[in-house]
């Protein structure tokens, strides 16, 4: 075989083995979820849980520090069509309905007095009570908002651990 040929499939062989690490790392560096009684949720990449709301798992803030941009989730005793009403503002925009993992999500994005862009996701439970999570100077293609949609995991009845997590402590596993 000529040293071209034996160059060429080196080459090859090398670019393959760096992708498949890439795409090993990526598998292997899924954020671990970490349990807030109500939901599980991987904390984006450079974002620490604020808890400067309270010291329990229901008022919990994601927040990069950097760029001052924060993820929280709430739960309402009202139905989704009104708290998509209650939250919609004269400068948003409805993104229609979004499929992430296993929910479906009603989309909103809004402008900042900054210039920069927000977006809140809605989804109504079966027992008539809804869920916000709020992403903001994140949009649904922002990487922080992608992984942190895409892990969420909610228990079966979220209404009510939801208040059981008004009484559970943070605990954040490093």
């Amino acid at each position: 075989m000529s040293a071209i040929k034996k160059s060429t499939k080196l080459l090859v062989l090398s670019s393959f083995a760096f992708a498949l690490c890439f795409v090993l790392i990526g598998c292997g560096s899924a954020a671990k979820k970490t349990d807030f009684v109500w939901y599980k949720a991987a904390i984006p990449e450079s974002y620490e849980a604020d808890t400067f709301f309270g010291d329990n798992c229901y008022e919990v803030r994601f927040e990069n520090k950097t760029d001052h941009s924060f993820i929280d989730a709430d739960w309402s005793r009202l139905d989704v069509d009104k708290v998509v009403e209650n939250y919609e503002e004269s400068n948003s925009e409805d993104l229609g309905e979004m499929e992430l993992e296993n929910y479906t999500w009603k989309a909103h994005s809004y402008l900042n007095s900054d210039g920069t862009k927000s977006t809140r996701y809605f989804m109504g439970n079966s027992d008539g009570t809804s869920i916000v999570v709020h992403t903001y100077k994140l949009t649904p293609d922002d990487k922080p908002a992608q992984s942190f949609m895409e892990s969420l995991e909610f228990d079966d009845n979220p209404s009510e651990a939801w208040r059981e997590a008004k009484e559970a402590p943070v605990a954040i596993e490093a």
